[in-house]
């Protein structure tokens, strides 16, 4: 059985091309992999340094641009920063951009795309819980999700095992059910404004990891 599958023409109309992955880890093969084909800017958070041994096992190339910081305030108005290291990789032909960010996943989100218009391609969250370990911000349910739907543009991606996540997304959370099993049962559905329809799945975390197209 395949651990993967998307629609071909899955991000075809896109224009930021840029992917944001909160919380993260080192959990980047698979967004990589899946994704490079289309996208030009991988931002991958997480609140500790990530050793970029792993990137250049995963990668043809990968060399060293900048380092930088984006500094701002919290909604509580304390100051704020993400610290990032910006590589240029590539995968056979296809060269892209690697953010590596550390710091919290939401001011990465407000300092890099909300709060300065930047729009972005795929928002892919997984493998995060409210427990130790977790980052317990619900990304994907009620509260949060309108402000990862301002961001995403019409025609994107969010790519989600249910973390977190609001039912209709989370229906296969914990579950042993199969990729393609998830993804022939998964329905379409409406939230703010925004149509959601199941286009692939890739592999596993907590429960299948279904991708979703936004309309």
């Amino acid at each position: 059985m395949n651990e993967h599958f998307m629609h071909l023409d899955a991000l075809k109309n896109v224009q930021s091309r840029c992917l944001l992955y909160p919380s993260a880890g080192t959990d980047w093969e698979t967004p990589l992999m899946a994704f490079h084909p289309w996208i030009e800017s991988f931002w991958f958070v997480d609140t500790s340094h990530k050793d970029s041994a792993k990137l250049k096992r995963l990668c043809d190339s990968v060399a060293l641009i900048e380092t930088s910081a984006l500094e701002g305030r919290r909604i509580n108005g304390n100051p704020t920063a993400v610290k990032i290291c910006r590589f240029q990789c590539s995968l056979g032909s296809k060269q892209f951009d690697v953010h590596l960010c550390r710091g919290k996943g939401y001011d990465t989100f407000r300092l890099a795309f909300k709060d300065c218009g930047k729009g972005m391609s795929v928002f892919f969250h997984r493998g995060d819980s409210l427990g130790e370990g977790g980052s317990a911000f619900r990304w994907l349910d009620r509260r949060r999700l309108n402000d990862v739907l301002q961001c995403l543009e019409p025609g994107g991606l969010i790519v989600s095992d249910g973390s977190l996540a609001i039912p209709q997304l989370a229906v296969f959370n914990d579950s042993s059910e199969s990729g393609e099993s998830a993804f022939r049962a998964a329905k379409p559905f409406e939230r703010f404004g925004r149509a959601f329809s199941c286009v692939g799945y890739l592999n596993k975390r907590n429960g299948p990891t279904l991708v979703w197209k936004v309309n």
